[in-house]
């Protein structure tokens, strides 16, 4: 699923925020969390024009042996339109992209 939204929209006192966004949408997805086992693979990734969120899966869950798509389509629902931002997710997510952003500043 690809959102036009990215670090193009952020105003100078906002730089971060949809990396930050995206950090807090997808690693707080309690439905992404539930395809963990099941085959699939999930990442997300934000640009300059798009924030990104992929899911690979098999046709059929390996545990449950039902087709994967209801359930992929599921989590990126709660991950695009029903994010939760409670405080703890996002103050864990804000030190995630501020180490991040401090790796990239060192490989300059």
């Amino acid at each position: 699923m690809e959102i036009n939204a990215g670090s193009v929209d952020e105003l100078p006192g906002e730089q971060g925020m949809a990396h930050l966004v995206e950090h807090v949408t997808f690693l707080g997805s309690k439905k992404r969390e539930s395809l963990l086992g099941t085959g699939a693979r999930a990442n997300a990734y934000t640009d300059f024009h798009h924030t990104v969120f992929h899911v690979h899966a098999p046709l059929v869950n390996s545990i449950t042996g039902r087709p994967m798509l209801p359930q992929v389509l599921d989590a990126l629902d709660e991950i695009a339109f029903n994010a939760e931002f409670d405080n703890y997710r996002i103050s864990k997510e804000r030190k995630a992209v501020q180490a991040e952003a401090q790796v990239r500043v060192r490989a300059l």
